[in-house]
C-alpha cells in the first residue's frame, strides 16, 4: 500500500505530504495549547481578584477592629480624666 502511494506521488511527493501532514498536525496542537492555557490564565486571574478582594475584606476588618480599640481606649481616657476630675472636686470640697 505505502509502495503504491510512493509509485504514484514519487519518493520526493511521498515526503512533501508527510512533512505536511506533521506541520499542520503540530500547528493544530499548538492552537489547541494556546486555547487551554489562555483560559487557565484567565481562570486564575478571576481566582486571584477574587482573593484580593477577599484579603481587603480582611483588612477592612482588621481596620475596623483596630478603630473600635482605639474607640475604646479613648473612652478609657475619657473615664479615667472624669475619675480624676471628680476627685479632685470631692479633695477640694473636702478641704474647704
Amino acid at each position: 500500500m505505502i509502495e503504491r502511494f510512493v509509485a504514484r506521488v514519487g519518493r520526493l511527493g511521498a515526503i512533501l505530504i508527510l512533512a505536511a501532514a506533521v506541520v499542520v498536525i503540530g500547528l493544530g496542537g499548538g492552537v489547541v495549547e494556546h486555547f487551554r492555557l489562555a483560559a487557565q490564565q484567565e481562570q486564575q486571574g478571576e481566582q486571584t481578584s477574587g482573593q484580593s478582594s477577599s484579603k481587603q475584606g480582611e483588612q477592612g476588618t482588621g481596620d475596623s477592629k483596630q478603630g473600635e480599640q482605639t474607640g475604646n481606649q479613648d473612652k478609657s481616657q475619657g473615664e479615667d480624666q472624669a475619675s480624676a476630675a471628680r476627685q479632685q472636686t470631692q479633695a477640694e470640697s473636702q478641704g474647704n
